[in-house]
């Protein structure tokens, strides 16, 4: 499900930005064969491509990655809560 959320919303995002999937496969310095089937939810993606990606757009890794519903308006705004090993590491700081 995570596969296929991130590459619908690399799809919208690459056409937000009226790019073909070649000229972003570019931007992305990926291939655009690879791009194509991260669209499709076809291809697993690695932390570096992901960066490359978000970079390559111009879009937050954290608005890729979202789940459920593609664009501006799905993309909740208000503060979530930290997972709980994330406030025991800023505790220890």
């Amino acid at each position: 499900m995570l596969r296929e959320d991130f590459g619908q919303n690399v799809r919208y995002y690459r056409k937000e930005k009226k790019l073909t999937l070649e000229a972003a496969a570019e931007v992305c310095d990926i291939s655009s064969r690879y791009l194509g089937r991260i669209e499709r939810g076809k291809a697993s993606v690695g932390i570096d491509k992901i960066e490359k990606i978000s970079k390559g757009l111009g879009v937050a890794v954290e608005k890729l990655l979202a789940a459920r519903g593609y664009g501006k308006d799905s993309f909740q705004t208000e503060e979530r809560e930290t997972a709980p090993f994330c406030k025991e590491r800023q505790e220890e700081k």
